[in-house]
């Protein structure tokens, strides 16, 4: 069974945007560097960071307080459920059939057509863990075609066309096609 007990919920009140480390209560994990990520070995490709800003409480105090921030970045998107709460979180895609096709109840969610683990996920905090399985978006960070293995972040669509992340994930390793990042539109988007 999961331990609940190591995730915290988010701050009652804004310190971060969702993409920084600061956004939520608890620790930060780092993971072992993958050695299928190493660029000295593969052709790694990767999203492209176009704009980073950040807006401060106090503009006299380069280093205090923000209020606000946008991280814009361009990479594959693509459409998947997720099980947040589940002892072992998945993400998952659908390839959409007819409207004859067959139900599938996959990740507590209806979806027409096949749907298909596409990797791991981890919720960032204890609001993700407790929310129902739901529409969230991957966006892949790092990719390695050879070995056909991605890492991105979990994002859920928030108002005005933007998104917020929710985790992170890394694509299970019977899935060599990669389908996160070959079979889904590239998008310049912006968290917040």
């Amino acid at each position: 069974m999961k331990d609940y007990s190591a995730y915290a919920p988010r701050p009652g009140k804004y310190r971060a945007p969702s993409w920084s480390w600061a956004a939520v209560d608890g620790r930060v994990v780092y993971s072992d560097f993958d050695s299928r990520l190493d660029p000295d070995r593969y052709n790694i490709m990767e999203c492209h960071v176009l704009e980073c800003e950040v807006s401060l409480v106090n503009r006299d105090l380069p280093f205090s307080r923000i209020d606000g921030g946008v991280l814009k970045v361009r990479s594959p998107l693509t459409r998947v459920t997720w099980n947040p709460g589940a002892p072992m979180p998945k993400l998952y895609g659908c390839t959409v059939q007819d409207e004859d096709g067959p139900d599938y109840h996959e990740a507590g969610v209806v979806q027409k057509g096949t749907i298909r683990s596409l990797g791991d996920a981890f919720p960032d905090s204890l609001d993700e863990v407790s929310s129902a399985p739901s529409e969230a978006w991957a966006l892949p960070i790092l990719w390695n075609l050879e070995e056909g293995y991605v890492v991105g972040l979990v994002m859920v669509a928030a108002p005005g066309n933007y998104f917020r992340r929710v985790g992170y994930f890394s694509s299970d390793d019977s899935v060599k096609d990669i389908v996160l990042t070959q079979q889904s539109a590239v998008r310049d988007i912006s968290l917040f």
